[in-house]
């Protein structure tokens, strides 16, 4: 099955869930087991999904985590939806925001205070509340709506919404449960946030870390250190699971041939991104897309 790109245009022009202006969207409703029929599927903004009644097992890059409520997941720009099952036949009821990468960049680099929810989107993007943390949520949501219902159009009106966006997104970091990402230093976990940011950007085309550091105007080594202090992984451990990931999931998802996942991946031949999948792995591109086939072909009988 081919994984296909939903736009944030896409949401907007079909009116699936209310335009917030040319640059956020909001949906508030019911998400069932058709949403599998869509699957694999990527969106080109970030999505914010709280749940409030309901629970499913959605999968994310090549992991599954579980969505219940009080939790709310946060899918970035281009990462994959795989999958989605739901646990019982009621439906997940969610409030679901969305945001362009303009919009995303105007918030994240810039707001020290976000930066643990940054790390959390790319270590594990299901957020845990504290008691009662959604419905916290519903007074910003509330204002959203109205603004879908009242508001005229005009060029400001995805800037009004995203600074009502940025206060939820104050309050999630207030009402969140702790979890490791929870003690990181200041200048660490800054370090950390800005490199996953940056490299989920970038792994396709820049898998050395000098590239990253320079960005950040620190020392490989000490890119590498921090991160090692922070997740246990070194900046390159990241940079081949990011792009090992991207890789079995276009092997998997798409029909593409391995010299042009090779291409999308900015290797310099076939051989070359061959070799650099087995020595992660311990098997060829090839292999893996056979075996992923074959386990397929058996889920099905």
């Amino acid at each position: 099955m081919e994984s296909r790109i939903l736009t944030l245009a896409q949401l907007n022009a079909e009116h699936y869930g209310s335009s917030l202006g040319p640059e956020m969207w909001l949906y508030e409703g019911p998400m069932t087991d058709s949403a599998t029929d869509f699957c694999p599927l990527r969106f080109d903004s970030l999505m914010l999904m709280a749940v409030h009644s309901g629970s499913a097992t959605i999968g994310v890059d090549e992991t599954r985590y579980r969505l219940e409520p009080n939790t709310i997941g946060i899918l970035r720009p281009y990462s994959y939806m795989t999958s989605f099952t739901l646990h019982s036949d009621e439906p997940l009821q969610v409030t679901t925001i969305g945001c362009t990468e303009r919009v995303e960049n105007s918030i994240a680099p810039t707001l020290d205070d976000l930066l643990p929810l940054v790390i959390k989107a790319h270590m594990d993007p299901v957020v845990r509340m504290q008691p009662g943390g959604v419905e916290a949520l519903r007074p910003y949501v509330g204002l959203l709506r109205a603004m879908t219902a009242n508001e005229l159009p005009g060029a400001h009106t995805s800037r009004k919404a995203g600074c009502i966006f940025k206060a939820a997104l104050y309050e999630i970091i207030e009402r969140r449960l702790p979890d490791d990402t929870s003690a990181l230093s200041g200048r660490n976990r800054e370090i950390t946030a800005h490199f996953l940011y940056l490299l989920g950007k970038h792994f396709h085309r820049h898998r050395d870390v000098e590239y990253y550091s320079a960005l950040l105007g620190i020392s490989p080594k000490h890119l590498s250190a921090v991160l090692k202090r922070a997740s246990g992984r070194t900046a390159s451990d990241y940079i081949e699971m990011y792009v090992v990931r991207e890789a079995k999931i276009m092997l998997t998802s798409t029909s593409l041939r391995i010299k042009e996942i090779a291409t999308r991946l900015s290797f310099s031949s076939q051989a070359f991104f061959g070799k650099y999948f087995r020595h992660a792995t311990g098997v060829s591109p090839s292999e893996y897309r056979r075996d992923s086939q074959c386990r397929a072909d058996h889920d099905r009988l």
